[in-house]
């Protein structure tokens, strides 16, 4: 008998069509720890009605399904399910071309970070997103339910009756299955009690758990949590260098490592958009264009910083200040200089000769009739707005020192 029978013996307390309700009849029909199976015939099991909607996200999220996010630490993950979560609960795409085929209800339960934290994380995403917090079908819980415990079993019961969601997201794995991951035996109870909710209210769930160490891209632990997914869904963080650049800018790649009912493929590339305001990630599909976009708003963003401070300077002594080549200044700022934020008019002086006895007068840039680095900043986003997605003119990208989870 495992630790879940605490839902099973509620007695006269049962709510008729509670989750206490349908699983004590399960006890007598299904497999939570009778004898008794429910058998169908081929015809009655055509004649079962189908799913109208299969996917919560097509080839991603399965309705009544069992997804895992998993990855190496800082792969953006816990971000990304933020997202998602909003996304699902509002039934906006999740990006362009990637859509919510079923809005409902979710249950976020994430153990990550400060609760603090996470509240900027979801305003950033409601904001982004121009979401009325009324209108958004999203319930939050910072604290863990450990699913080998019999009162916090009946706590979620009871809280899943209340809500009702059509989604549930449980971050990070370890902090729910109330075992050894790595034991087979001590997280089976975990997932026949998820089965049994999927069986009873067709509930998707969405689980977040780390890679193994082992280099087989494989979610960390026994191996029986491979086996028991619908859907897993690997993140992995890389770098790439934009044309005509030597830096690096991050990318996320989310591949389909299994797909039970679909395609097991890559299915996106992200690219972490740091929000300087608001100190946390957004994302947007990987473009080559748009990626070398964001760069050479990077570019014009630290050649506007340095100017701010260091004008009049040389484009050499802007690009050594700034870290970035003395190409990737050039065209920075020139973009600038076309745009009316800055011009070449300002001076500085040059020794000509070992010793310092000769010198001589050299062009510099600098704002254009003193002009605040706000407005600067300002004038360089109005004039790339027509040239990316309006919703990036608000974003700062700055991959090195956003935090990722």
């Amino acid at each position: 008998m495992y630790c879940y029978e605490g839902f099973l013996d509620k007695g006269p307390s049962i709510k008729p069509g509670s989750i206490y309700s349908i699983m004590t009849t399960m006890r007598e029909t299904v497999v939570l720890e009778g004898r008794k199976r429910r058998i169908y015939t081929a015809a009655e099991m055509l004649a079962l009605p189908p799913n109208a909607t299969p996917w919560i996200v097509d080839n991603m999220i399965p309705c009544g399904g069992r997804v895992m996010l998993y990855g190496q630490g800082s792969s953006y993950k816990t971000m990304f399910v933020f997202d998602l979560a909003v996304s699902i609960a509002c039934g906006m795409d999740i990006l362009p071309g990637v859509k919510v085929k079923k809005a409902g209800r979710v249950l976020l339960v994430s153990t990550e970070a400060t609760l603090n934290a996470n509240r900027k994380r979801l305003e950033y995403i409601v904001r982004a997103r121009d979401v009325l917090p009324q209108k958004l079908q999203l319930y939050y819980c910072q604290d863990r339910y450990t699913f080998n415990d019999r009162a916090d079993i009946d706590s979620f019961l009871e809280d899943m009756d209340s809500i009702d969601p059509m989604a549930v997201i449980l971050d990070p794995l370890v902090n729910f299955v109330g075992g050894d991951e790595n034991s087979a035996k001590e997280t089976e109870p975990f997932r026949k009690i998820i089965d049994a909710i999927i069986t009873a209210r067709g509930t998707t769930f969405i689980i977040l758990h780390h890679e193994g160490v082992s280099g087989k891209g494989r979610p960390r632990g026994t191996s029986a949590w491979h086996g028991w997914l619908d859907s897993e869904l690997q993140f992995v963080k890389s770098s790439i260098t934009p044309s005509g650049g030597t830096g690096k800018l991050n990318l996320v790649e989310v591949t389909a490592t299994k797909m039970r009912d679909g395609v097991e493929d890559k299915l996106l590339t992200l690219i972490p958009i740091y929000n300087e305001p608001a100190k946390t990630i957004g994302f947007k599909a990987h473009d080559p264009k748009l990626q070398d976009s964001l760069y050479q708003i990077t570019d014009k963003l630290l050649a506007c910083r340095v100017i701010s401070v260091f004008a009049p300077i040389t484009t050499t002594d802007a690009a050594t200040r700034s870290g970035i080549s003395y190409q990737r200044m050039r065209d920075a700022l020139s973009s600038l200089q076309t745009e009316g934020v800055v011009d070449k008019l300002g001076t500085v002086l040059r020794d000509t000769s070992p010793d310092g006895s000769r010198r001589r007068t050299v062009s510099a840039w600098k704002y254009t009739d003193r002009i605040s680095q706000v407005d600067a900043y300002l004038a360089m986003m109005r004039a790339k707005q027509q040239e990316i997605e309006d919703d990036l003119r608000d974003y700062f990208l700055d991959p090195s020192s956003a935090t990722a989870a």
